[in-house]
């Protein structure tokens, strides 16, 4: 793509190779941040039991939830038994959900 850049740049009447140069560089430093930024929200998105752990304090009662996305909230409720909990039981779920959800 750089090349591609360079060329148009350097083909163009009244251009010239250092400002070909120029164009191009800065085009590979913004392709740069934009792959650093992306790799920085796919960290970020990884879903895991521990980032989306949240706990609230509620008279006295130390209440345990996962959250994640934004948006409209979206409330999702487990049931009991052994081995429950909402993590493993909505794991699968969150992640698609998170898309367009703030779920709780």
């Amino acid at each position: 793509m750089n090349r591609t850049i360079v060329q148009m740049v350097s083909r163009h009447p009244g251009s010239s190779s250092s400002r070909a140069s120029s164009l191009a560089s800065s085009d590979v430093r913004a392709e740069e941040r934009d792959y650093l930024e992306q790799m920085e929200r796919d960290a970020m998105s990884e879903l895991t039991e521990a980032n989306t752990s949240k706990f609230v304090d509620l008279d006295g009662l130390k209440i345990h939830y996962h959250e994640a996305g934004k948006g409209p909230a979206v409330v999702l409720l487990h049931g009991g038994g052994p081995g429950a909990s909402s993590w493993s039981n909505f794991k699968g779920n969150i992640g698609e959900l998170s898309k367009r959800y703030r779920v709780t």
